[in-house]
């Protein structure tokens, strides 16, 4: 999971299962566990790919921590209920 500021007004993605979320859309949170990271570290880590050597076809796999969706869930609603949101 890809998370942090867009640069498009679209909904895509990440943003869009974060606001179903946040807006109590889903009827329950799934028990599952979910890599995540923050954009700007992998467009760091793209434009360091641009300029590495020895990486032509291979993948780069980045992951900061994983964490469950229950647990973002209540990260959300920490943040978010001082804002009149009930996650």
């Amino acid at each position: 999971m890809v998370i942090g500021p867009t640069i498009i007004p679209e909904r895509v993605s990440t943003p869009e299962g974060i606001a179903k979320i946040i807006n109590r859309n889903i009827p329950g949170i799934p028990n599952m566990s979910v890599p995540s990271v923050d954009v700007r570290d992998v467009a760091e880590a793209h434009i360091k790919a641009l300029f590495a050597k020895d990486l032509h076809g291979k993948r780069i796999i980045i992951n900061k921590a994983s964490q469950t969706l229950l647990d973002l869930a209540n990260i959300l609603d920490q943040e978010l209920r001082q804002h009149g949101y009930n996650v």
